[in-house]
């Protein structure tokens, strides 16, 4: 009931991409639950390789080309819940089924984000899909979009904004539902 979405950028992917491939093969991940997401491209388009949907795009936004194609586009093909990871990762064996318990466990609840670590962890994480296909998480990342591949650094330094940006939008959901 997840699909594992891997953010990352066009001049690492090719090298980056294939480790976690195969730790993700290792864990039993279906091909057809991964989508790679490739920022800085020049072109905006889709392709199939090796079984896997990549995803290339002209954000220049580093660590949120992903959760940028998410928010904007709204794939209706993505499952309940999205696991984001960065294609400097790799997966344990167990991560699959692992995922598929967590996300059955919070499937029912008002869960929506769960973080895989502390802070800087560049949002990497379990997120119900409902959650960031919403229109205060779409418009506020819509706020983030970045074309100019020159401007990719100077956003990249904004880390207390970009680092955890869903991580700390989850947090801010919590405290706004608290005062409620």
């Amino acid at each position: 009931m997840c699909s594992v979405v891997i953010n990352s950028c066009k001049d690492y992917y090719k090298k980056t991409v294939q480790p976690l491939m195969e730790s993700l093969e290792k864990a039993n991940v279906p091909k057809d639950s991964i989508f790679v997401v490739v920022g800085d491209c020049d072109k905006d388009e889709e392709m199939v390789i090796e079984g896997v949907v990549y995803i290339f795009r002209r954000y220049c936004n580093i660590d949120n080309n992903g959760i940028l194609w998410l928010t904007q586009e709204k794939p209706s093909f993505i499952k309940e819940w999205v696991v984001y990871l960065h294609d400097t990762s790799l997966v344990a064996p167990e991560f699959w089924k692992n995922s598929t318990d967590i996300t059955n466990e919070h499937l029912a609840k008002e869960t929506t984000c769960l973080r895989l670590y502390g802070n800087h962890s560049m949002s990497m994480g379990f997120y119900k899909r409902e959650w960031l296909y919403s229109d205060p998480i779409k418009e506020h990342m819509k706020t983030m979009l970045n074309y100019d591949i020159n401007k990719r650094q100077s956003i990249k330094n904004d880390i207390e904004t970009l680092e955890d940006v869903l991580s700390n939008m989850h947090k801010e959901e919590e405290a706004e539902n608290a005062l409620s």
